[in-house]
């Protein structure tokens, strides 16, 4: 059975018999891990001083992980999708917590880093993907009420 002792408090913190709330609330070492479609490497969201950023690494040797992206201001989103041409990966930003996410993707292969959606006051969703179009994703945009879909690789 695992311990279930609760660590000492920190210098300056109260022992109040209950957990830390930085160990509940704290941004993980990993999160949104997702496989690519061919099962070899591994994307994920981890911190680059401080700001969640989007790291792949072969699936079999996750320590040589290296950032593909290098963003400073904001976290990522929690989304993360494989394209199933195993090349790219698209990821969602937004801008000073308007949550009008914009997507965005990275070519694996020249480190080149686009948007695929339009800017400020558009949010968008992935609709749909298809095998048989493996460099292109059907993604939603919405703008107010009015709802467009795009295919974009």
């Amino acid at each position: 059975m695992p311990n279930q002792s609760v660590a000492p408090p920190r210098v300056g913190e109260e022992n109040t018999g209950l957990l830390p709330r930085r160990l509940i609330f704290a941004d993980p070492e990993r999160s949104v891990v997702r496989i690519s479609p061919d099962g070899t490497r591994v994307a994920f969201r981890a911190p680059i001083d401080g700001v969640l950023n989007l790291w792949v690494a072969p699936i079999d040797r996750v320590e040589q992980a290296r950032p593909v992206t290098r963003v400073t201001d904001r976290n990522l989103g929690p989304w993360i999708v494989w394209m199933r041409d195993n090349r790219h990966v698209v990821f969602f930003r937004e801008a000073a917590g308007d949550e009008n996410w914009r997507a965005w993707r990275v070519d694996l292969e020249t480190g080149d880093v686009r948007p695929l959606t339009p800017g400020p006051g558009v949010t968008c969703y992935v609709q749909q993907s298809s095998r048989h179009f493996p460099s292109e994703l059907l993604i939603a945009h919405m703008s107010g009420t009015s709802v467009t879909s795009t295919s974009t690789a």
